[in-house]
Parts: C-alpha cells; sequence; structure tokens
C-alpha cells in the first residue's frame, strides 16, 4: 500500500518469493511481446503503483498475471502469446488469498477484477453497458477502469492521451446509464420464479430458463419490463420445446 511499494518490492524479491511463492515463476519472466517492455512481475508492480491505494485494487494488480508463465506460447514469428491467463491467474489468486487467511469479500471480488481484466471495456452502446452492468456491478467495472488504466500504462508502450480519452468514454457512458436507470438485475425484472409456478411452469431448471430468457430481453430492449407484456412471453416461452 506504500508509496514506495515497486521499489521495495523489486530491491526484496527474493523475500517476496519466500512469503508469496506464487509469485516466484513471475520474475525475470521476460514476455517476448512488443507491447510489453518488462518481466512479467516487473510489469505487476508498476500495475501497483497505478493503481489507487486500495487494498483489493492493489492485490488485483500484483497477481493480475501471475498465471502468465503457466500459460506462455511463441508464435512463428517468435512472439509471446498468453492465452487463457486471466483464469489461470484467477485461479492461483483464489488460492493464494484463502491461503493468507482474506475474508471472502475480499477474495471474491480480487478474484473476478484478476479473472475480468482482460474484458473488453469500451462498449459503444447503452446496451452493451446495460449487459455489462447487469453481469459485473458497478463496483467491479469501477475498479475494473482503474485496473485497466493501470495495467495499459505498466507495458512502457500505451498512449498515455489516448488510453485516458478512451476510458473517459466508458465512464460517461456508465454514469449516463446509471442516472437514467440505474442498475438493473434479475431481481429488478417485472417477473418472478412465483409468477411462473402460478402460470403452471414446475419447480426446476424451466424457471431458470425462462427468467434468464427474460432478463436478457430487456436488457436487449426486446421486451418492456412490465408484468402483462412479460407473462404473455413466458406463457409462449413455456409451450416452446426448448423451455420445458
Amino acid at each position: 500500500m506504500g508509496k514506495a511499494a515497486q521499489r521495495i518490492m523489486e530491491e526484496f524479491s527474493d523475500v517476496i518469493a519466500l512469503i508469496l511463492p506464487e509469485l516466484a515463476p513471475t520474475m525475470g519472466f521476460l514476455q517476448h511481446n512488443p507491447h510489453h517492455l518488462y518481466d512479467v512481475y516487473g510489469h505487476s508492480l508498476r500495475c501497483v503503483t497505478n493503481v489507487p491505494e486500495s487494498e483489493s485494487l492493489r492485490l488485483a494488480a500484483l497477481l493480475h498475471d501471475i498465471g502468465k508463465p503457466h500459460t506462455f506460447s511463441r508464435d512463428e514469428q517468435g512472439i509471446g502469446h498468453f492465452y487463457g491467463h486471466p483464469d489461470k491467474s484467477g485461479e492461483i489468486c483464489e488460492a493464494l488469498l484463502k491461503r493468507l487467511h482474506y475474508d471472502n469479500r475480499t477474495i471474491s471480488h480480487v478474484t473476478t477484477l484478476v479473472r475480468e481484466h482482460d474484458v473488453y471495456l469500451q462498449p459503444t452502446t447503452e446496451k452493451a453497458m446495460r449487459r455489462l452492468l447487469s453481469r459485473l456491478g458497478e463496483d467491479t467495472i469501477r475498479d475494473l477502469m482503474a485496473l485497466r488504466r493501470a495495467d495499459a500504462l505498466a507495458t512502457g508502450t500505451a498512449d498515455p492521451k489516448g488510453l485516458e480519452e478512451s476510458l473517459s468514454q466508458t465512464k460517461a457512458l456508465l454514469e449516463t446509464l446509471l442516472r437514467q436507470e440505474g442498475r438493473f438485475t434479475l431481481s429488478d425484472l417485472a417477473v418472478n420464479g412465483n409468477d411462473l409456478l402460478s402460470m403452471g411452469v414446475p419447480r426446476g431448471k424451466a424457471i431458470g430458463h425462462i427468467l434468464n430468457h427474460l432478463f436478457n430481453g430487456v436488457l436487449e430492449g426486446v421486451y418492456q419490463n412490465e408484468r402483462d407484456e412479460l407473462m404473455k412471453h413466458a406463457q409462449t416461452l413455456f409451450h416452446t420445446e426448448d423451455f420445458r
């Protein structure tokens, strides 16, 4: 959390490797990629420096690429790739935080940030932002924007001005949507499981299928979030083979 975190963790990397042995493979691991000037550990420490002084964000910054050495490959041109590294990093991150006895809320939030740190955060429409907001939630999106900014700056090759412009557009779209609608979740749907039970849908998978279909329809603007309309569509869906 300190201002000298990067310098201290670089100087005492051997100590860090004893405390957090999962980080040891990242130390000196060259990325062989024109978009990265630093090894994985050096990049991660610069990412730590570039995020706000929030414990969850600092942990996510430190651990977001911890799975890269386990997913490394090189193409015919010798360029390094790390396919699937966010999921692998999330897996290692979750186990590490549990070993250190972090609370469940911190473990869940940090692991989500690590798994989602490569998510596309430049939706161009309110519909796309609405889906992202529904899936991740406002707090996670805001933290992801901070993490993505720090991650890009820590490569040593990013265009700071272009990065800030892109993220400011995302933030503006998020703020506009929140002012207009707030966060829309499944619990805000005008119908629920009890409504479906009352129309004869049996308990089980059919209820979940129908509710998710209606929810996505509202997100996409196909349906209005009105009970009568949704019940009508639910009735049609229930009598479709896919939902029985």
